[in-house]
Formats: structure tokens, sequence, C-alpha cells
């Protein structure tokens, strides 16, 4: 049976090459969004605590969305096969996890797990 709570690796859409380390992970975990699962990874960095949503298979309507409500700030930016999604508690601080994700992931390098055998 399956459980939305866990992963299988197998099932990974897909892998992108990280040039060096985002931030210390504080939680990771499968979550529910409107047309799939994301994976939903809190962490630290020199700005405080930032949540990460990678969104596989979904594009932003658009070029990228950005919004601010009830005293958050989000980001929605193509990435890949997919999406992924910055909240944080200012814009500045999104902003400056959008810059260490460019520089720290590429992205373009996105490969399905069947192109790792």
């Amino acid at each position: 049976m399956s459980r939305p709570d866990r992963a299988d690796p197998g099932q990974a859409p897909a892998v992108a090459d990280m040039r060096a380390p985002i931030g210390k992970v504080r939680y990771v975990k499968l979550c529910p969004v409107p047309g799939g699962t994301a994976w939903h990874i809190v962490f630290e960095t020199e700005d405080g605590l930032v949540t990460l949503m990678l969104i596989p298979g979904q594009r932003p309507r658009g070029r990228n969305l950005f919004e601010e409500k009830d005293g958050m700030s989000a980001l929605v930016r193509a990435a890949g096969q997919g999406c992924y999604v910055i909240v944080a508690e200012t814009r500045a601080k999104v902003e400056s996890t959008d810059r260490l994700l460019k520089q720290r992931i590429n992205w373009t390098a996105l490969r399905t797990t069947s192109q790792l055998g």
C-alpha cells in the first residue's frame, strides 16, 4: 500500500546537480499539492529558516509568480522539469534564497532516473 508520507526512490521524477550545499536541512516530507506531490523542505540559511517546495511536473502560469500575504512572501519559479516555491518571512529573504538556489543548483542538468542507470 502506498503511503503519501514516504517516498519511493525508484519513483523519483528527476534529479539536479547540486554544486554546493544550500544550508542545513531541518525538515523534509512529501506533501500533497494541487495536481500531485511536492517535496517540502525547511532549511537554514544565513538569513534564517526558509521553506522550499520542489514540485515535479508542474510549471508556473506566466514567467514567475511572487506573492506577499499574511506576513509571508513566496516565489514560484520554473526549474528543470517542474518548479520550486520559496516561502519566507520577507521578500528579501525569498530573493536571497532564490539567488542561492540559482548559484548552487544546476537545474538544466536534470535527468530522469531512467537516464541515471
